[in-house]
């Protein structure tokens, strides 16, 4: 679970070999483990698994002052074929159901994934978008509404029943924030549509880049494109967040998420989008 300490493997103390090591072996490997400061003693064996995870709701307390509840909307990753957009409008319109008093999407450690899945979930916060991406042979268009994708005016992919999050939004990054991640969070920050709380993102945003192999095990890697917005704006190599924090990891291995405790006291001044616009024009709470 989030916030473990591991102690021992099999006895040994813990190392992130020794834990490969059994993986590889494929037999049963106990770990000693501290949750919560209480000693926890688990077996595992792996298997074979699969890279899909898809987002997941959970609910947390509004802070004093504001009632209901704050929906957490964890993106762990936007790997392709996993489903991913079309959950994040799923959860978007449970938490509407909900009545929730804002939404905080959780991006740290997502290192990214498939582009058309990213930006189908931008559109369940941001009703339209638009993207250039500059090649050596012209430019090419990306506009993305109502949760459909398309690219020079034919659709890319798309959500079924797309669902749009008109409240408080926050949207928490790290250092492991990458790629996918990167564009998302840029989208929500372009548009002044959500207060972006955390570090720095990774910063590989951006370009595209293909690496042609030369032989003898030599490779020679290119950037390929760039990413523009109409107007010119380039889209950055990292993000930096409008509010700066961080998760103390010994906090957390005690239970407590400090960047997740400052993020929800961001929802009371978060920004909303203005009722009944259907561009990226936002105001603040």
């Amino acid at each position: 679970m989030r916030g473990d300490v591991l102690k021992t493997i099999d006895g040994q103390p813990y190392t992130f070999a020794g834990l490969k090591a059994a993986k590889e072996a494929g037999k049963p490997t106990t770990l000693n483990l501290e949750r919560l400061g209480q000693p926890v003693t688990v077996t595992l064996t792996s298997r074979e698994s699969s890279s899909r995870d898809l987002p997941r709701l959970s609910y947390l307390p509004a802070p004093e002052g504001q009632s209901g509840q704050i929906a957490l909307l964890r993106i762990p990753t936007f790997l392709s074929g996993g489903n991913v957009a079309q959950t994040v409008h799923d959860e978007v319109r449970a938490a509407q159901a909900k009545k929730a008093a804002g939404i905080i999407v959780d991006l740290r450690g997502n290192t990214g994934g498939d582009l058309s899945e990213c930006d189908g979930s931008v559109s369940a916060f941001v009703p339209t978008f638009t993207r250039l991406a500059k090649l050596a042979q012209g430019s090419s268009r990306t506009v993305v509404r109502g949760g459909a994708r398309l690219d020079d005016g034919r659709i890319r992919s798309s959500v079924q029943s797309p669902a749009l999050w008109t409240g408080p939004l926050t949207v928490m990054v790290d250092s492991g924030s990458a790629s996918c991640s990167e564009f998302f969070a840029y989208e929500m920050q372009y548009a002044k549509r959500a207060t972006i709380i955390g570090e720095a993102t990774a910063g590989v945003g951006n370009t595209a880049t293909r690496v042609f192999p030369l032989g003898s095990g030599a490779g020679l890697q290119l950037t390929i494109l760039n990413y523009t917005k109409p107007d010119g704006t380039p889209y950055p190599v990292r993000v930096k967040p409008d509010v700066s924090g961080s998760t103390d990891l010994t906090a957390l291995s005690r239970g407590s998420d400090t960047l997740l405790s400052a993020a929800a006291q961001t929802i009371k001044t978060a920004p909303v989008l203005v009722a009944g616009n259907d561009t990226d024009t936002t105001t603040s709470n």
